[in-house]
């Protein structure tokens, strides 16, 4: 897992930290294994992942349909006057 490099009283040690569950380390100091019992157990030191989702697009309304040059009705939208061609 890990390596460090400690000096305790002017005499080195290097730690490796092989394995960690719960609140039991598995460590070896200088080559020699040891197991240590931890006060607490450790948090996970890792982010937990987060789901990134894309933005969501508004739906875009659907042009309106080419005004129907066959239609007997034609409605004019700056008077609102209706006229009807097959009226005499």
């Amino acid at each position: 897992m890990a390596k460090y490099q400690y000096t305790v009283q002017g005499a080195d040690y290097e730690v490796e930290i092989v394995e960690i569950a719960d609140n039991i380390a598995n460590v070896t100091v200088n080559g020699v294994p040891f197991e240590v019992e931890l006060k607490k157990a450790l948090k996970p030191t890792t982010r937990p992942i987060q789901q990134v989702t894309a933005p969501v697009q508004k739906p875009v309304a659907a042009p309106s349909p080419a005004a129907n040059i066959y239609s007997s009705q034609i409605t004019s939208s700056t008077s609102g006057s209706t006229w009807n061609r097959n009226k005499d």
